[in-house]
């Protein structure tokens, strides 16, 4: 029996899909499942892990606002369209 590609090489076959490959539309269903129906969990967490985030929350708070106020007047010149005003500059001389 002749083999089925070997008989007319011209036909256009569509690709077969591996069943182990999955979708957009499939990781969206499962993702929406897994969302709506969660299972119980037996864990446990102290208020010492709580205390933790609420650190690393203020830390990144306040470390933002350094940050800016140190670079505040370049952001300035920048939106006002001057040029920086750095210490470089080779026009200057002391």
């Amino acid at each position: 029996m002749p083999d089925r590609d070997a008989a007319n090489p011209f036909e256009t076959r569509e690709p077969r899909r591996s069943p182990l490959r999955m979708g957009p539309t499939w990781c969206a269903l499962l993702t929406l499942y897994w969302l709506l129906f969660p299972q119980p969990t037996y864990a446990y967490i102290d208020p010492g892990t709580g205390s933790y985030v609420l650190q690393v929350v203020i830390a990144g708070l306040l470390g933002a606002l350094v940050s800016l106020r140190i670079y505040w007047a370049r952001i300035k010149d920048f939106f006002k369209g001057n040029p920086p005003s750095g210490g470089n500059d080779p026009d200057k001389h002391e």
